[in-house]
């Protein structure tokens, strides 16, 4: 196996968060806007495809089936 950047995050290891859009507040245009929940407030989160690591193995399709195996 050896080891790749990220697809989804190049690299990163970690991703806007979904539910601010990166912003760390859930109603930016509000004053006093709530803090968003699902990222505390940081605007991003750790990469769900790499659980940010910023790589993946990815297996090298030239091995021998034998050593897939084990």
């Amino acid at each position: 196996m050896k080891k790749c950047d990220c697809p989804k995050c190049e690299g990163y290891g970690s991703a806007i968060c979904p539910n601010c859009n990166g912003n760390g507040t859930r109603y930016p245009e509000r004053p006093n806007s709530l803090r968003c929940s699902v990222c505390n407030g940081r605007g991003e989160l750790d990469c769900p495809h790499c659980t940010g690591e910023g790589f993946i193995e990815v297996v090298d399709s030239e091995q021998p089936e034998e050593e897939l195996a084990s």
